[in-house]
């Protein structure tokens, strides 16, 4: 008996507490699938909300988009999100020569987050311009 919303085909697979019952086996939920859905998922979620609170944040102050994109307070959660998303596809592919890419692409984010991160405390040029308007 199949309990379930929806029919998945021949290669069955619970989804999120679901169980499927065949015969006499069950077969349950695939949690490190599910992590890896998750983790890209959320990636892609952080950078795109980094780039979303860019783009409101250069409109609300007058700045071009792409001096504010270079700025770290928007480089970091953006290469977080990617480093997320190159995590989860390392982890799901089969090929090391893929697997081998894909854990480049997250060190790189990792090296940029680092980068980020130390020039983060550097003056920066837009906030010095908004500080002489205040005063």
């Amino acid at each position: 008996m199949l309990y379930l919303v929806g029919v998945f085909g021949e290669h069955e697979r619970a989804l999120f507490g679901w169980v499927l019952y065949h015969g006499e086996s069950v077969e349950q939920i695939d949690w490190p699938g599910l992590i890896r859905g998750a983790l890209w998922v959320l990636g892609l979620s952080v950078a795109l909300a980094a780039w979303s609170y860019a783009f409101w944040w250069a409109r609300l102050r007058s700045v071009p988009l792409r001096r504010v994109v270079g700025l770290p307070i928007f480089t970091i959660p953006v290469f977080a999100g990617l480093a997320l998303f190159s995590a989860s596809l390392a982890w799901g592919v089969d090929r090391l020569w893929l697997r081998a890419l894909w854990i480049a692409v997250g060190l790189g984010c990792l090296w940029e987050i680092v980068r980020g991160i130390r020039g983060a405390g550097s003056s920066n040029p837009i906030v010095r311009e908004e500080s002489d308007e205040t005063h």
